[in-house]
């Protein structure tokens, strides 16, 4: 039966989604804030450090919520370790969906589910990286 693995799917989506969104909102508004943006001297330095934050934040982002997706692999007994449930987690939301075919035949709906998550949330931190840039290149006073 499918209700079962699509729901325990879409709930981990809505998940990490809101984490990944609730981070992306938190870098927006550090991006935003006054001090980051004020001088005009150093744009060179104010864009290095832009992106510093920006690539650190989203990196986590992105490692959070392979574990949460790891969690979920572990708890439903998928894998043995939660390392390997990290790694099949991370692997699954990075490669397109490439991996090493252990998942239980009535739960193997989630791996996809994971890929599709995962490039959904590459996506919105892409685009959220492109605002950071051009944020932190447009000139203050």
């Amino acid at each position: 039966m499918l209700l079962v693995p699509l729901t325990v799917g879409l709930l981990t989506s809505l998940v990490t989604t809101s984490t990944h969104c609730g981070l992306l909102s938190g870098l927006y508004w550090l991006m935003q804030h006054p001090r980051m943006l004020r001088q005009r001297r150093h744009a060179v330095l104010r864009m290095m450090l832009a992106m510093l934050i920006a690539t650190t934040m989203l990196t986590l982002a992105h490692l959070l919520e392979s574990a949460m997706w790891g969690a979920v692999y572990f708890n439903l007994h998928l894998v043995n370790t939660l390392p390997t449930a990290f790694f099949d987690a991370l692997l699954a939301s990075t490669s397109l969906g490439f991996t090493f075919g252990n998942t239980a035949s009535s739960w193997r709906l989630l791996e996809p589910m994971n890929t599709l998550n995962g490039i959904l949330l590459a996506s919105m931190s892409a685009a959220i990286m492109l605002r950071v840039l051009t944020l932190a290149s447009q000139p203050r006073g």
